[in-house]
């Protein structure tokens, strides 16, 4: 993530967005808790509920998503894929 300048990446299983993954849960889940990063899974630290959008989408119900989650990411799926988490329309 630092080679690239990186600060969230999806997690997915096969084509379904499971999870995310930032820097800050690094920080929080596995630094700050004594845990070293490189010997946990990201499944033991990314943040499950994911808050996205489908890529047919109004650019507004994305802002309000957004808005209304307080989060500052929204990620875009494809709505042809499996998907394991509802949106939160």
């Amino acid at each position: 993530m630092r080679s690239y300048d990186i600060g969230v990446l999806p997690i997915c299983d096969g084509n379904r967005l499971v999870g995310m993954l930032s820097d800050r849960d690094i920080t929080v889940r596995a630094t700050a808790n004594n845990r070293h990063p490189e010997q946990l899974r990201c499944q033991d630290i990314m943040t499950p509920k994911v808050i996205f959008c489908f890529e047919d989408q109004d650019i507004k119900a994305a802002r309000e998503l957004m808005q209304r989650h307080k989060v500052r990411r929204l990620p875009v799926v494809n709505i042809e894929d499996e998907i394991e988490v509802k949106p939160s329309a």
